[in-house]
């Protein structure tokens, strides 16, 4: 069933007799969709029925309660080590890469709403964000820093793992999660983007410094 048929006019609903409130959260759940407008549209006509849908955890919802002031760190959950930007650059293109937390600007990062869900994630240091080099969409793309462009490719959105409190980043243009390069654990390890495996390399916690 697509639950994209369910119309509103006024404050009456129109739909068929497969459908019933009670049902569409269960649904949503059961197909597990990643996709923030159909939730929004489904859960707007939930509310018709003073009905409220939870959203299931792979969807990324913007209000994460993130403070659009502060700073976090971005720990990886197989390493334990941070994303920075390498050797401090300044430079547009500059590496992203893990290396052992220290607090440093180039391991802090920003996370500003870009709204429909997504996030900007800019660097302490350099106020860059982080970006997928060239629009890529395969497997290994590179992750950098850039000056903001407002582009797709600068876009991340961030769903949650209940079980663990772990998040995952998602790139809006590639549909590409943030990866760990061959789940290594060294300093220095490649920051790139890979499909969802649900692999632990694919995992970070993020937690507010300052």
């Amino acid at each position: 069933h697509n639950l994209l048929e369910l119309k509103t006019t006024g404050n009456s609903i129109i739909t068929d007799s497969r459908y019933r409130a009670i049902f569409i959260e269960q649904e949503l759940i059961r197909s597990r969709t990643s996709n923030l407008t159909q939730y929004n549209q489904v859960s707007n006509v939930a509310n018709n029925f003073n009905y409220a849908v939870r959203p299931p955890a792979n969807v990324a919802v913007a209000n994460l309660n993130f403070s659009p002031g502060s700073f976090y760190k971005i720990i990886n959950v197989n390493s334990h080590k941070a994303i920075e930007v390498k050797n401090y650059s300044r430079a547009n293109g500059a590496e992203i890469c893990q290396w052992d937390f220290h607090g440093g600007d180039n391991q802090l990062w920003k996370l500003t709403d870009a709204g429909d869900g997504y996030y900007y994630i800019s660097s302490a240091l350099t106020g860059k964000n982080l970006d997928v080099s060239g629009f890529s969409q395969a497997n290994g793309g590179r992750i950098v820093q850039w000056d903001n462009t407002s582009g797709k490719n600068q876009q991340w959105g961030i769903t949650t793992t209940p079980s663990d409190g772990s998040y995952t980043l998602t790139n809006r243009n590639s549909g590409k999660v943030v990866d760990i390069n061959g789940a290594s654990r060294d300093n220095a390890g490649v920051v790139q983007q890979w499909q969802n495996v649900n692999g632990s390399n694919q995992k970070f916690m993020i937690e507010i410094v300052r």
